[in-house]
């Protein structure tokens, strides 16, 4: 999946918000190993230039990789990885999914986010310095009465 966007769009995070010129491009792939491993990398390029003036809003881009491993029907497992060129900042959102039947469903999962100093450099890379974490867990099961 390819799209391309070039236009006017409302720079939300001014104080005073204006309108700039955008222009974003996303690239996304789906590929499947097998009959139960899926991988879909993307990878997203925006920015938005000042219209009356030199300069830009923002330019940036969000690389992620979504992967899932289903076990049956039922278990499955998601991991989706993110870095984020706007702040800096790489994220990892584990998922665990139990769904034996339509009325009953059961999620455990959670997201670490990095500091926003995160640094690619190879001899400081340390994706382990984690800026905030959140864990979720749900169950839902249907009782007839």
């Amino acid at each position: 999946l390819t799209r391309i966007v070039f236009g006017k769009e409302i720079a939300f995070n001014e104080d005073n918000p204006e309108i700039g010129k955008e222009s974003s491009v996303f690239f996304s792939l789906n590929y499947k190993v097998g009959n139960n491993l899926n991988f879909n990398p993307s990878l997203r390029f925006s920015k938005l230039k000042k219209i009356n003036k030199p300069g830009v809003f923002y330019d940036g881009y969000i690389a992620r990789l979504s992967s899932r491993y289903q076990f049956n029907n039922d278990v499955s497992i998601r991991l989706v990885s993110e870095y984020n060129k706007f702040n800096d900042t790489f994220l990892v959102q584990p998922l665990f999914k139990w769904n034996p039947n339509p009325s009953t469903i059961f999620y455990i999962g959670g997201i670490q986010s990095s500091l926003n100093d995160f640094n690619l450099d190879p001899e400081e890379f340390n994706p382990f310095l984690i800026n905030r974490s959140q864990f979720f867990i749900k169950f839902q099961y249907l009782i007839g009465i």
